[in-house]
């Protein structure tokens, strides 16, 4: 009742050629939410959040030409909908002079989706010799609107003439275009006890970040008998294409000295070549594993990476934005080093534990700055962000039973993502360490399956996770010089303030705080946490074998106990208070599965 799945393979030519397809589509709001509505006790609550939906295609295309050589198309398709719109907010409250209403409404629009082709030519020599050469392209597109409708109003309660009036209509729309043509060439020989790949990779890449910003504001004021109006308009879109060669060479050798222990070694060269600028790196990766005896085993591992994109995320708690960038001529590589070392042991013949730790640090990672703003005449990312150094550490624990009729896994994993931008016109959060938005202090993961017969079999899995952070102002502040900004951040001139409908040069005499730019600050950057996340989903199956083939039977339920786990939130009212509301994307949701094999 969620969605639809097909999968078909099979010969072309018998023997030489063969094909495999499979493709999805979801359905929920044509199927599941009616449903939802019968069930739920306020089904007007479900309505903004009911479109949502995916699809994707995946397709294979093999011939052999001989034993030893084949050629293959690869294609995926698809593409993510999850938008919102939650009901508008109010507030109204009266006192014996005045009568306020307030009026929000808020929507996001967010949609994902990739393209990847790859045409590859495989050949396996003698001596244990293979070669592959892979021709690939591919497309990722993200786009993410934000938009909000705010009507808020003070009249008199006698007379009920309007004392203040603002509306706002604006929305943020933030795009990003990734275009990846490459080619590549890796080879692999087994030597003894050597296992060595070498290879090459030549790709140009092609980045569209698109912010477009959108605010129509109007405020109208009385005071000292007579009525002040000002006005905004922006409407801009603010982008531009980058473009970026990589060029890779790499080398590494997995081989074994004496009984106990096993030795990785690789080291990768790339040069990313920019508008004005390349950017050289060494990539050496080493990791080690020494067998205690043949039931335990410890490893250890060092790596240094290089990426040439970055990923400028911001920390809004309604709906973060994600745009990736290249690295230009003023934007670096981002570079990182990571330890780890681990512990396994088979306990039993079918049960698994293994503990690992790692510690990492990262440099030149991007930020938005302090007080940035799009509506700026130069908004140009690169004109937008910080950058700095982070760190990141934590242990992993997991425990697996891979045989018998009961199989399933615990996973535990603690960890710490830290921040820190100190440099010179690169601070944030006073040059302080913060918290970094992806920083997540427990992860648990629970599966448990098992098999009563062949007809009957049954599962769940439970998982919880820290809260999603993000910054959430806390203190508004006016400041700037009287008279150098408008209540919307604009120069004042006597041709911007507006005494009722006529310009009047000495208006901006007569509107005291607005004469001022407004600022908002908050305790800590990343400080806020929503609450954790968790939920429990089950499913039952029943198996039986019919004429055409076999045939399942499923009923799932995902989040049995209706937990309300927050994605995003944001700003309305309840009770007369400004407060934080939360979106919940996934309640109690049943389906059921048929399933035919034939």
């Amino acid at each position: 009742m969620l969605a639809s799945k097909v999968h078909v393979e099979g010969p072309v030519l018998r023997e030489r050629t063969s094909f495999n397809i499979a493709a999805r589509a979801s359905y929920f709001d044509a199927i599941v939410f009616p449903v939802l509505k019968k069930i739920y006790d306020k089904p007007r609550s479900l309505q903004p959040y009911a479109n949502m939906n995916f699809y994707d295609v995946n397709a294979k295309l093999v011939h052999r030409f001989s034993d030893r050589d084949k050629i293959s198309a690869v294609f995926y398709w698809g593409k993510d909908v999850n938008d919102s719109a939650p009901t508008e907010s109010f507030q109204k409250y009266s006192s014996v002079k005045k009568v306020v209403n307030n009026t929000r409404g808020n929507s996001a629009e967010n949609q994902w989706g990739n393209m990847v082709s790859s045409l590859f030519y495989t050949h396996r020599g003698d001596n244990n010799f293979f070669a592959n050469v892979n021709l690939s392209f591919s497309r990722y597109d993200y786009r993410l609107k934000i938009a909000s409708d705010i009507r808020d109003q003070i009249s008199e309660t006698i007379t009920s003439e309007v004392l203040y009036k603002y509306v706002e209509n604006s929305y943020t729309q933030y795009n990003s275009d990734i275009k990846d043509l490459a080619l590549s060439v890796d080879f692999q020989k087994n030597i003894k006890k050597h296992n060595v790949r070498w290879g090459a990779k030549v790709s140009s890449q092609r980045f569209g970040p698109i912010v477009d910003v959108f605010k129509d504001c109007y405020k109208k004021i009385w005071k000292d008998g007579r009525y002040f109006e000002t006005a905004q308009y922006v409407d801009t879109i603010l982008g531009q294409n980058h473009n970026m060669q990589l060029y890779s060479l790499y080398a590494e050798d997995d081989f074994e000295f004496g009984k106990k222990w096993k030795m990785n070694f690789g080291l990768r060269y790339s040069l990313y070549a920019v508008k004005d600028k390349s950017y050289h790196s060494l990539e050496p990766r080493v990791s080690l594993r020494f067998l205690i005896n043949d039931r335990m085993a410890l490893k250890g591992s060092y790596s240094r990476m290089v990426q040439g994109l970055h990923l400028l995320s911001s920390s809004n708690l309604v709906m973060p934005s994600d745009i990736w960038v290249p690295v230009t001529k003023n934007v670096p590589l981002i570079t990182s080093n990571q330890w780890a070392v681990g512990y396994n042991c088979n306990i039993i013949d079918c049960i698994d534990f293994s503990v690992e730790g790692y510690y990492k640090t990262m440099e030149n990672l991007m930020e938005y700055g302090e007080g940035t703003s799009y509506t700026k005449v130069n908004g140009d990312w690169q004109n937008q962000i910080v950058l700095g150094k982070g760190r990141a550490f934590g242990v992993e624990l997991l425990v697996e039973k891979r045989l018998g009729r009961s199989t399933g896994w615990i996973g535990y994993t603690w960890s710490k993502s830290l921040r820190k931008f100190d440099s010179d016109n690169n601070i944030l959060n006073g040059g302080s360490e913060f918290y970094a938005g992806n920083d997540c202090r427990h992860n648990i993961n629970m599966v448990w399956m098992h098999t009563f017969n062949k007809h009957w079999k049954v599962s769940g899995s439970w998982t919880y996770k820290t809260g999603r952070r993000g910054t959430l102002p806390t203190t508004s502040i006016y400041g700037g010089k009287p008279d150098e900004y408008d209540a919307f951040g604009n120069w004042m001139s006597s041709d911007t303030a507006y005494s009722g409908n006529v310009a009047s040069p000495n208006a901006e005499h007569v509107i005291y705080l607005d004469k001022f730019l407004k600022y908002y600050t908050y305790r800590q950057r990343n400080g806020f946490v929503l609450p954790d996340i968790h939920r429990l989903d089950v499913s039952v199956t029943y198996t039986t074998d019919i004429s055409v083939g076999e045939l399942d039977l499923s009923l799932d339920i995902c989040n049995l106990y209706n937990r309300m786990n927050i994605s995003n939130v944001y700003i309305g009212y309840h009770n007369n208070k400004t407060v934080l509301k939360g979106v919940c994307v996934f309640p109690f949701m049943p389906s059921f599965n048929i399933c035919l094999h034939f």
